[in-house]
């Protein structure tokens, strides 16, 4: 006997909304016109591995499938650590962590880059929409900027997309303005396989330095030792005697760190910076006390930053709250330009522009019916806390969040921002959500349509409900509608590579458990039974 689907469901999938052409297009992007765009920006892809054919499934066993019920809140559907559509009838403020996630996507790169599909856990949806600065708050009076853009989702009939970024900048007073003599003090702890690249990136940060800058390099090793002593930046080839006597050794983190500080307390009157390079690899169990002693290092002045080297085993987990703890940065440099990239922001990027900061978002139930949280951030990754963030000159946090408007008129709500700015003052930020313009009169494409794109590549490959129906050829030609000058540029490319390797690498089952073994056998995220 044929079974019915749930009201709320049917409700959901015959309501019909604007939405962008060229997304919803049934041409399929051909794998040859992929490759000619990542080989123009230097990217090599691999050789493509054939599509496995789904085999014939008889009618038996698709009559037997059982059909899903209940609200979209159920946990069958909040699969992937996606949040479920909720009514604004019932819920209408959304809390924001504000996290300035700077690892998602170099991870993700770097196993992809690999021939392997990053697990799940690894990495966050909005750390992927994280790696894109495509929307540009206007130039704030204050230490942080707040952006919103509304547009109508490329995949989804009836539903909008709500952009959110905020951006720390340094055109406040109360922002150091020249922190040309600084002093920054590397410890690395990491092994063998990391320390060819670790010997590189610095390199990279020596090229980086100013010429009041000062250096001091802190090795790993039982007790931790010092192998150069607070430098000025000008002495390039004593530096970089000393970086290439780096040996690997069992890490003693807390030695190191030590160590480190107190190299740090030796220049009073300088900006200081303390820098961990680190696999991420066999560490012991990190204390509250060590946790409590970087607060009060950071309180001090004295604030932690990691930039990880990935190995196998990476703990990505550990390296955020370390960093969190230490009010600095947590990023990863898997290849080269990464550490050039990363070094960039050197000093400005070190620099804390806004401690505590939190966001809350209130939708109107006048203008929104429903709502969900694109990749809800899981309590294993660490990223979930109700403290605030603390974000640096440069460093900007998103949040993407799906749409179902009810067609009223008004505006769809407000976001608001509080942090403690350099001063220790407290501030405030608020910007309206406007409802999208018509199509007809916004000819411009979104520019929060490429972090959607890297948002809704995180959602496949964590296996989300809401990305089951998105193939990787519909996302892979959503790239058609971005703005001519986003789509030529070499980090555009470098996404579509890496979508492009997911589908190549793409073996996982749909969340399908109920499932006959037939069907399982045969269904793929791309390749998802729909019964009609």
């Amino acid at each position: 006997m044929r079974r019915s689907l749930p009201s709320a469901m049917v409700l959901a999938m015959t309501v019909a909304a604007a939405t962008i052409p060229a997304c919803a297009s049934p041409e399929q992007e051909s794998d040859e016109a992929i490759a000619e765009t990542a080989l123009a920006q230097g990217i090599t892809p691999s050789a493509r591995s054939p599509k496995p054919i789904a085999p014939p499934v008889s009618r038996q066993s698709i009559e037997s499938v059982p059909i899903l019920t209940g609200v979209p809140a159920d946990p069958a559907l909040t699969s992937g650590g996606s949040a479920p559509m909720t009514d604004t009838a019932r819920q209408r403020r959304i809390p924001w962590s504000i996290e300035p996630d700077e690892a998602s996507y170099a991870l993700v790169r770097w196993h992809l880059d690999r021939r392997s599909l990053p697990p799940p856990e690894l990495f966050s949806v909005s750390g992927l929409a994280n790696a894109f600065d495509d929307l540009h708050p206007e130039p704030p009076p204050y230490s942080l900027g707040l952006a919103a853009e509304v547009f109508p989702s490329p995949t989804r009939p009836g539903f909008h997309i709500l952009s959110l970024v905020v951006r720390g900048t340094n055109r406040s007073g109360d922002v150091l303005d020249d922190v040309l003599g600084a002093h920054y003090v590397v410890v690395v702890e990491a092994g063998e396989a990391a320390i060819p690249r670790i010997r590189e990136a610095l390199r990279t940060l020596v090229d980086t330095l100013g010429g009041n800058d000062r250096l001091g390099l802190v090795a790993h090793g039982p007790r931790g030792r010092m192998i150069l002593e607070s430098t000025r930046g000008t002495a390039v080839q004593e530096i970089y005697r000393a970086i290439d006597t780096l040996r690997e050794g069992k890490p003693d983190l807390v030695a190191g760190l030590q160590l480190g500080y107190g190299m740090a307390a030796v220049a009073p009157g300088r900006p200081v910076r303390i820098l961990l390079f680190a696999d991420g690899t066999g560490i012991d169990p990190v204390t509250d006390s060590l946790l409590d002693d970087l607060r009060r290092q950071a309180r001090a002045g004295f604030t932690l930053s990691i930039a990880g080297f990935p190995t196998e085993g990476y703990d990505h987990r550990l390296m955020a709250r370390l960093a969190r703890a230490g009010d600095g940065r947590h990023a990863v440099v898997d290849n080269p330009s990464a550490a050039r990239r990363l070094f960039s922001w050197l000093p400005d990027r070190l620099t804390v522009v806004a401690q505590d900061a939190s966001g809350r978002i209130e939708l109107s139930p006048e203008t929104v019916s429903r709502f969900r949280v694109l990749g809800a951030p899981r309590a294993s990754s660490g990223t979930v806390s109700e403290r605030g963030r603390t974000l640096t000159a440069g460093s900007q946090a998103t949040a993407l969040i799906e749409l179902q408007l009810n067609g009223r008129s008004g505006p769809l709500g407000v976001v608001r921002v509080r942090y403690r700015s350099g001063s220790g003052a407290v501030k405030h930020l608020e910007v309206a959500l406007e409802p999208p313009r018509a199509a007809a009169s916004n000819r411009t494409p979104p520019r929060g349509l490429r972090p959607w794109i890297a948002a809704t590549f995180g959602e496949k490959l964590g296996g989300s409900y809401w990305a089951r129906d998105v193939s990787y050829g519909r996302l892979l030609r959503s790239f058609r509608t971005l703005d001519d000058s986003v789509r030529t540029e070499p980090a555009t490319a470098e996404l579509r590579y890496l979508i492009q390797q997911a589908r190549r690498l793409e073996p996982r089952q749909a969340p399908s458990s109920g499932l006959p073994a037939d069907l399982r056998a045969s269904t793929t995220f791309d390749r998802l039974r729909v019964l009609e």
